[in-house]
């Protein structure tokens, strides 16, 4: 995942109701089983992070590690992005990703894009 930006990905409510009334009437899906299949998804705290961050702009999972280390939540703007991720000397674009796989949060990020990923919530961008 190295080499990888994580993109949510966003539902549009039309399209959701649409499919919603498909499956009630055409398909003749109980209304209790497809309202449990249209249920918003309940992220944890990681997982909500993940995706704030990642709204803000095209991250990597090595980035959104050394934003969650930096406890950094705004990243809107370049300076912002800049000075979250390489705010040090020693810390490149070359050189992120070895240097946030042994970071304390390193395992909670990378299980919270996995989970994200598998719930069909981001997709990965190459660069």
């Amino acid at each position: 995942m190295a080499g990888l930006f994580v993109v949510p990905v966003s539902s549009s409510l039309p399209l959701c109701a649409l499919a919603f009334v498909k499956l009630t009437l055409r398909d003749h899906v109980p209304f209790s089983k497809a309202r449990r299949l249209f249920q918003a998804d309940r992220p944890s705290l990681e997982e909500r992070r993940v995706l704030e961050l990642s709204r803000q702009a095209l991250l990597s999972t090595a980035e959104l590690i050394k934003c969650v280390e930096s406890g950094v939540e705004d990243v809107s703007s370049d300076n912002n992005l800049l000075m979250a991720l390489y705010d040090d000397m020693d810390t490149t674009s070359r050189n992120i990703v070895y240097l946030m796989q042994d970071k304390p949060s390193a395992q909670s990020v990378v299980s919270a894009v996995a989970n994200l990923y598998l719930r069909r919530q981001i997709i990965f961008q190459r660069a």
